[in-house]
């Protein structure tokens, strides 16, 4: 997985070099690998205030984007588990996502 200043965002296979897919062109100042525990799943924290989850093999959104941030989203995290994604915005508050059923468990 690379991510560049001009917004895009390749998915790439580590084996063999090739590049799997890549992402819309969405401005993602974060981005944190798969997890795990849940598969293939890419999250990403974006300019336009939302959070995504991403299938790390096709590159392909997963679910409707996360909405609550006022500000950019500048961190996305998966929890250790990988049940549930933190996120942290410049609107000065912090968000824990239920992964899963794609809602707001905490601001």
């Amino acid at each position: 997985m690379t991510t560049s200043d001009d917004n895009e965002v390749l998915l790439i296979d580590a084996r063999s070099g090739e590049t799997l897919a890549t992402l819309p062109e969405i401005p993602v100042p974060s981005i944190a690998p798969p997890s795990a525990r849940m598969g293939p799943l890419i999250v990403t924290g974006s300019l336009d205030r939302t959070t995504r989850l991403w299938d790390g093999k096709t590159g392909k959104p997963v679910g409707e984007p996360l909405r609550g941030h006022q500000g950019k989203v500048s961190v996305a995290r998966f929890s250790p588990d990988g049940a549930r994604v933190l996120t942290a915005s410049d609107d000065n508050t912090a968000r824990l996502w239920n992964v899963q059923r794609g809602n707001e468990i905490a601001t």
